[in-house]
């Protein structure tokens, strides 16, 4: 079967050859057998013409048809003529001979050679000694070239016939030459595959070519295979003991497996424990890289407590009476209290963060929890970008609170770090939060900041991976992040271009249950009696609580922000100004630098208030003007201090001291 096959096989391919020879013959010379002769006769058809025309000038030159139709009758001996026409320089026919076989008109057929099917015609000038030019047209017949061409075709025929018949003897011939001995090889080797070993004897190992060492090497295969038996034969005591063997340690194994089993259900239980440490760990290591902003935050608001509180005791030590002034108090009073309601909320949230017992699920308020996150990471982001809240109305999701707040911070404080600071104003931190079509919470995170590689993107999840400083980041947040939402049964989705931001996106299922009301109040400052000193501060309160001690001294005016305070020094002269260091999208010491430019001889008496600084620049600038810095909460005798040295600084455009 195989040999018969091999034989076929060899004989399809060979006589393939054949075939493609004996094709590729016959279309190459039938066409270039037509070519050649359709050349031929475009030539002769083109040479009579061209003799007929120079025949004819004489009678183009004249006009005289008689002579022409004479000249144009000598075509009838060309036995493939088929009619002709002669022109005049007008264009007007002249002459004509045989024109019941006209088949193209003479406007039809361009100057040279046309082959229309089975008919060639041919257009030549006709030259007239007078300058003028006719035109003779001639046809001529293909039909004996037609012919011509079939009788090449059955030559062709014959030929690639004789080549393709000889391509097939060659095939099967030389198939019997090459399968022969490998059948007889076949036969051999099949009599030892059925166990007949005396068979060996009979490879012809003597030839010289394939076979003979096909036979070299199965004599040497059944040679190695005799030796292999008998070592096989000789092992086979041996791996019997050895089996025994395997079996005894195979039991001892078993034995070993369930004492370690039984261990690492410990280790495992020791994995959990170690694993929420790990999360408390990273909890309080994001308080920890946001303790200056927290102490930031507690300070703004201690402030202008401070000072409502000294305001209200010295009024109270005044021998003046209060009547007039009760109002007052009251407002200093409230806006104290709400200091320090403000500084309450901040401790809860640290409290809130603190807390170990996240292991017990709940339903949580996902906005409370959102509003925590944000009120811990508030002044890493307002020197950086500004923060969005698009917030709609969600369902409670089973968990626990502080491990939803530890997410949303994480996140929130990467979107900030992935913002250089200073350019606050144009640069954003989108928080959204939305119910979605399939019974969910989602919680948006995205920012405009530099956006990751897909590389880095790959890896975002890998414990202890990190593109931030050594120092600066663990690696441990998104790790830890994707872990606790993947627990609470939900999942964290990634966008991020490098360049164009990134946006995180937390999906939990919901719970069902009923969202309490927030509200959001802000408290007015309130203006100023006398005096001519400016306040910068982006906490209206700490303006407030300035303006109040400075009352009946100073008249006091209002900025919230750098840009608001250097539109009114370009209105208004002013004696003096205290300004807050650390304000979003332009600081205190980037306000001093524009004012350089605009007003030098007032930033001669500008003074800073500060809670402390959070980068390196800031912390730089306070070490070299401390003698120039009142620090939160503002005590009146140190800014009553600091006011007369910075208005003996130099002249007062306000009228003010000297």
């Amino acid at each position: 079967m195989t040999a018969t096959s091999l034989r076929v096989r060899l004989g399809l391919l060979v006589g393939g050859l054949f075939v493609a020879f004996a094709l590729f013959f016959l279309a190459l010379y039938t066409h270039r057998a037509g070519e050649q002769a359709l050349r031929a006769a475009g030539g002769r058809a083109l040479g009579i013409t061209e003799e007929l025309a120079v025949a004819t000038e004489a009678a183009t030159e004249f006009a005289d048809p008689v002579a022409a139709a004479r000249h144009l009758a000598g075509l009838s001996s060309a036995r493939d003529a088929v009619f002709a026409e002669l022109h005049g320089p007008d264009g007007a026919l002249l002459a004509e001979w045989n024109p019941a076989a006209r088949v193209r008109a003479f406007a039809d057929v361009p100057e040279g050679v046309l082959v229309d099917g089975r008919v060639m015609y041919v257009r030549v000038p006709v030259r007239m000694r007078s300058g003028g030019s006719g035109a003779l047209v001639a046809a001529f017949s293909l039909e004996e070239l037609e012919r011509e061409r079939w009788q090449t075709l059955r030559f062709a025929l014959g030929v690639s016939g004789l080549i393709l018949v000889s391509g097939l003897f060659a095939a099967l011939a030389l198939g019997n030459l090459m399968v022969r001995p490998l059948r007889r090889m076949t036969a051999i080797a099949l009599r030892i595959a059925e166990g007949d070993l005396e068979a060996q004897a009979e490879l012809d190992t003597n030839r010289t070519d394939e076979v003979g060492t096909l036979g070299v090497v199965l004599d040497r295969m059944l040679t190695r295979l005799k030796q292999a038996q008998a070592q096989v034969e000789s092992q086979s005591g041996r791996l019997q003991s050895l089996n025994r063997e395997l079996e005894l340690r195979v039991a001892e194994r078993t034995r070993e497996l369930a004492g370690a089993n039984a261990e690492l259900g410990g280790r495992l239980d020791e994995l959990k424990r170690t694993q929420e440490q790990l999360i408390t760990a990273d909890r309080h290591n994001s308080v920890g890289l946001l303790a200056a902003g927290v102490a930031h935050e507690i300070n703004n608001p201690m402030a202008y407590v401070a000072a409502n509180v000294r305001f209200v005791a010295s009024a109270l030590r005044s021998e003046d009476p209060l009547g007039p002034r009760v109002e007052e108090l009251r407002q200093a009073l409230e806006e104290a209290s709400s200091g320090c309601d403000r500084v309450t909320e901040i401790v809860r949230s640290l409290k809130t963060f603190s807390r170990s017992d996240t292991s017990v699920s709940q339903r949580v308020d996902v906005t409370k929890a959102v509003e925590v996150a944000i009120s811990m990471a508030a002044n890493e982001i307002k020197h950086r970008a500004r923060l969005v809240r698009e917030f709609g109305e969600v369902e409670p999701v089973s968990g626990s609170d502080v491990q939803i707040a530890q997410v949303v911070l994480n996140l929130l404080i990467n979107a900030a770090h992935a913002i250089a600071p200073g350019a606050a104003d144009r640069n954003e931190i989108r928080v959204t939060l939305s119910p979605t079509a399939a019974d969910e919470v989602r919680i948006r995170v995205s920012d405009t900041g530099s956006g990751m590689t897909p590389e880095v993107r790959a890896r975002l999840f890998t414990p202890f991976f990190t593109t931030k400083p050594v120092g600066l980041g663990t690696g441990l947040g998104l790790s830890i992040c994707h872990g606790i939402v993947s627990a609470l049964g939900g999942r964290i989705e990634v966008e991020s271009a490098e360049g164009a931001g990134s946006a995180f996106t937390v999906v939990l299922p919901a719970s069902h249950q009923a969202l309490p009301a927030r509200r959001d109040e802000r408290s007015p400052i309130a203006p100023g009696s006398s005096g001519l000193v400016l306040v910068v501060d982006d906490e209206p309160l700490v303006t407030a609580a300035v303006e109040r001690m400075l009352r009946g001294k100073y008249q006091v005016l209002a900025a919230h922000s750098s840009q608001e305070a250097l539109a009114l020094v370009a209105e208004r002269p002013f004696d003096a100004v205290l300004c807050d260091l650390m304000m979003p999208v332009m600081n205190g010491v980037e306000f001093e630098r524009q004012l350089l430019v605009s007003n030098p001889s007032l930033a001669r008496r500008l003074a800073f208030i500060s809670g402390g600084a959070f980068t390196t620049e800031t912390r730089a600038f306070l070490e070299a003007n401390q003698h120039r810095l009142l620090e939160k909460p503002i005590d009146p005798e140190s800014l009553s201090s600091m006011l007369r040295r910075l208005l003996d600084a130099g002249d007062h455009p306000a009228g003010g001291p000297k």
